[in-house]
């Protein structure tokens, strides 16, 4: 399936929580305009979904990374401003579920579901036809971590992840890939965690 027939699947499965209003939001960069082995890693935030006076606003780029200044991008740009290497010019930022939600990720009950059931299949496939599987995947909140581990039961709590410098083994989780904690949550920014700091250094400058 492609991304519009994953959609139309799910308005047609969940017909009371998938809103319609606005066009899929775009990734960052686009990939016709650059080189793909210059994207040292790959940045997941889990959907566009920001609920305003009961409605989703809508979200152009993906973390409104088209405005000067985006209120959703700002934290996870904090952090990588922090990683000796690493910037936006070399990263690839998408989301798990590419489309708008009538609730946001928090209180979405079928949100685990939907990421694992549609859209983590696809996107593992896109990013294979992309980059290279060396390349790792920040994700920037735990629900990420919960649709993508292969055994559930085995989560780790963040702050156990960030504190003994953890990743996920791509043995682990649906995308075959190294799966990096990269948490927006302001308890996470890296100016604490100075070992975390080193250790993403080292998965991207290695």
């Amino acid at each position: 399936m492609n991304q519009s027939e994953i959609l139309n699947h799910l308005v047609v499965n969940y017909p009371n929580l998938i809103d319609v209003s606005f066009p899929i939001p775009s990734p960052h960069p686009d990939l016709s305009l650059i080189d793909p082995k210059s994207i040292k890693a790959i940045i997941l935030g889990a959907d566009p979904t920001h609920i305003v006076n009961g409605n989703p606003v809508e979200i152009k780029k993906v973390f409104g990374l088209d405005l000067k200044y985006s209120p959703y991008w700002n934290g996870i740009n904090n952090n990588i401003k922090q990683v000796v290497g690493l910037s936006v010019a070399n990263v690839y930022v998408q989301n798990v579920c590419r489309n708008y939600f009538k609730c946001e990720t928090s209180q979405n009950k079928d949100w685990v579901t939907i990421a694992r059931k549609y859209w983590i299949p696809f996107l593992k496939a896109e990013l294979n036809e992309k980059f290279d599987k060396s390349i790792p995947i920040f994700i920037t909140t735990e629900f990420i971590l919960s649709a993508a581990l292969n055994n559930p039961a085995k989560k780790i709590i963040a702050s156990e992840l960030y504190a003994n410098c953890k990743s996920i083994e791509k043995d682990d989780n649906l995308f075959e890939r190294e799966i990096i904690p990269f948490y927006r949550h302001f308890k996470y920014n890296l100016k604490n965690w100075p070992e975390y700091n080193m250790f993403l250094k080292s998965k991207i400058n290695s």
